[in-house]
């Protein structure tokens, strides 16, 4: 009967995680890496797969499937589906790593935790691999948790050695998740050495073909994609560590209440991890400590060459897991009253980053589509547009279906606007306040010499008003 009632639980919460999920799914804004992906799988396949070794910095597999997908229709909805499934998928999982390794409660609460995680369902909500990625990593342990317990059964060989290659075709993330399991191999020595070399070097063999072109990503185009954390060390650490709390660094929270946040869920994780060595297989409790650790380690070791914490978001179950097994095991009045309240806590922060996400388009991470909308409503036909960065053209190409020109101007061409007055009546720019290409306003103050300002309007894109999109129109010809 008990098993009976959490199967209902369990189908309760992939129930609850699937419609937060889907929730306004095609309302939510896209921003550029999404419109940037939408775009580049419309070509046709040899196409695709040189653009991404010139230009991109990812391995292929989530472009080749997005390239079949979109076939089949190419909305905001049914773009963002995939991601939502892998997402569910995760969950279920996840539930299963955990049960193998800790017991029904503990599994219940952490796919519970999961499911409200706003950093999971707002990955869910993208059209980028990053629930896929999720999902691969989650697989690569469960497998690799059923070779340990039955090493002769061949279809975890095989759930294993798929993941980690798909894993592996994903994203290079996924490459910490290989280097996290062959320590364990030969640390625990667990299994069949001599089998587990075989895996690895038919995984190798099948990931040949790509090398060269991950080589030439890593040195030629890499470098377009960074972006290095100047934060102290301190900082950077405790700044990470709230994004896995919480799916985001801001929240109503001041800097202090933050860090009080962070030090309290801190000691309750460290109490799942302690409680779990003293309670639980050691040498699984290890595998899952890594698979939390190594991440953040990674992360905190190159943080000035490569910032971006969405990379890491696929390691985040893992935290989780240590968070329900301490929720499970607290006993003591003192103890029950500090893991409470962080449980407390977290579902307030992630219930009220996830109500702005659904109803505060100035809180999603760009109102493009808004400032867009405007410039649609009220552009003619003989007008030019002007962007301030090159990758804002895809959002133009996603959201604005007229037939205007548009121009990425970089400081080095501001000069040639001068052209657009024989061509043009009026120019709009479309101005992210500079933050990625014209820290100095340049842009604005060299047209505002050149053409005639005539308005603006100001599209609020987060609470950092540098941040907010201005579409400033100009007239070319002061008799305009």
């Amino acid at each position: 009967m008990k098993n009976k009632f959490n199967q209902i639980y369990l189908g309760l919460i992939i129930l609850i995680a699937t419609l937060l999920r889907l929730f306004k799914l095609d309302e939510i804004n896209v921003w550029i890496d999404e419109a940037y992906q939408a775009f580049i799988v419309k070509k046709n396949l040899p196409e695709l797969m040189n653009f991404i070794i010139t230009h991109d910095n990812h391995p292929p597999l989530y472009y080749i499937f997005l390239h079949f997908w979109e076939k089949i229709a190419d909305n905001t909805f049914f773009l963002r589906i995939p991601s939502v499934i892998f997402s569910v998928i995760s969950i279920y999982v996840l539930y299963l790593i955990v049960k193998e390794i800790f017991d029904e409660n503990t599994a219940l609460i952490s796919s519970l935790l999961y499911s409200f995680s706003f950093n999971s369902i707002i990955k869910a909500q993208e059209i980028r691999m990053y629930s896929l990625l999720g999902l691969e990593i989650l697989l690569i342990v469960y497998s690799f948790i059923k070779i340990i317990k039955n090493e002769n059964n061949n279809k975890y060989w095989l759930l294993f050695g798929i993941s980690t290659y798909l894993s592996w075709m994903t994203s290079y993330i996924s490459f910490i998740i290989t280097v996290i399991v062959n320590i364990f191999v030969i640390w625990c020595r667990k299994m069949d050495l001599k089998k587990w070399f075989i895996v690895q070097i038919s995984l190798v063999v099948l990931f040949v073909f790509w090398i060269n072109a991950m080589i030439f990503q890593y040195f030629y185009v890499e470098k377009n994609f960074c972006a290095s954390s100047s934060m102290g060390y301190l900082n950077f650490f405790l700044q990470t560590f709230f994004y896995f709390f919480s799916g985001t660094v801001s929240s109503f929270l001041n800097n202090n209440q933050q860090i009080v946040v962070i030090i309290f869920s801190i000691i309750v994780i460290c109490y799942g991890i302690i409680k779990s060595f003293v309670n639980k297989d050691k040498n699984f409790i290890l595998l899952i400590t890594m698979c939390f650790i190594m991440p953040v380690v990674v992360l905190f070791i190159f943080k000035d060459k490569i910032f971006i914490t969405r990379y890491y978001s696929a390691f985040i179950p893992f935290y989780l897991i240590f968070f329900a097994y301490a929720i499970v095991v607290c006993k003591k009045i003192l103890t029950r009253i500090l893991v409470y309240s962080v449980l407390i806590i977290y579902f307030i922060l992630n219930m009220y980053n996830l109500n702005l996400w659904y109803n505060n388009p100035s809180y999603q991470i760009s109102s493009w589509k808004q400032a867009i909308s405007y410039l649609s409503a009220n552009i003619k036909p003989d007008d030019a547009i002007i962007v301030e960065y090159p990758s804002q053209i895809y959002l133009f190409k996603y959201y604005f279906k007229d037939k205007n020109d548009i121009y990425p101007l970089t400081l080095d061409q501001i000069n040639t606007i001068q052209k657009m007055k024989k061509k043009y009546k009026r120019v709009w720019l479309a101005y992210s306040m500079g933050i990625l290409n014209d820290p100095e306003k340049k842009i604005p103050k060299r047209l505002n010499l050149l053409f005639y300002y005539q308005s603006m309007s100001v599209f609020i894109n987060s609470n950092d008003r540098e941040k907010d999109i201005l579409i400033i129109l100009f007239n070319t010809n002061k008799s305009n």
